[in-house]
């Protein structure tokens, strides 16, 4: 018998093809490799495409390093917001939340532009918290006689003064506070425009819960 050979299976009356001892069928647009047993089968390719209207994602083994067969088995659900995708040793993925440490710095900026309304609100920190640093980065330089400041309602000054900054010059001020507040606080930034018709500062406070 002549060989035959078959490009796709889109416009042909057959819905499976026979290669070997499997069956590639087709079923509601759906491609399934199958043994004569009518088992699913295992398509080996050394790289995998999955194809978009414009772009396509591949799939493929390390180029180097692998000295084993690697099994990756996906969870059974799409896991919750922010979770990482973790392996037991063994293959086996999972979602998991990634814990951080309560020691951890964080950080928080906020962009005051010159016509900015005071006081701006930075971040609300929970009680037991650390300011480590309080820092003004001026991104363009102000005209007029602003001043700014960072601290807290009824002591505005309290983690940065105004004479720690000079809004009308390009730079980055930086104070090292290292006030751990008892109880939840909510930093502000009190700004002043000063006549000011241009400019704008980016303040980030960097803070820690101790552990």
């Amino acid at each position: 018998m002549p060989a035959r050979f078959f490009s796709d299976l889109a416009g042909t009356l057959r819905t499976a093809f026979r290669i070997g001892v499997n069956r590639l069928e087709n079923v509601a647009g759906i491609l399934t490799s199958r043994t004569n047993a009518g088992v699913d089968a295992p398509i080996a390719a050394s790289q995998a495409q999955i194809k978009g209207a414009s772009f396509a994602t591949t799939l493929a083994a390390a180029t180097s390093g692998q000295v084993a067969h690697i099994t990756l088995r996906l969870p059974a659900a799409d896991g919750a917001t922010n979770q990482a995708l973790v392996t037991d040793g063994a293959g086996n993925l999972a979602f998991a939340t990634v814990a951080t440490g309560a020691n951890t710095v964080k950080a928080e900026d906020q962009l005051i532009p010159f016509g900015s309304t005071s006081p701006v609100t930075i971040i609300a920190l929970p009680a037991g918290a650390t300011i480590m640093s309080v820092r003004v980065e001026t991104e363009t330089a102000f005209d007029g006689t602003p001043s700014l400041s960072v601290g807290l309602a009824g002591n505005t000054a309290k983690y940065m003064a105004a004479s720690d900054t000079d809004l009308a010059v390009l730079g980055i001020y930086e104070v090292a506070p290292m006030i751990e507040e008892a109880g939840a606080v909510s930093p502000i930034v009190t700004y002043a425009a000063g006549g000011s018709t241009v400019g704008s500062a980016r303040v980030t406070v960097q803070w820690v819960i101790p552990g």
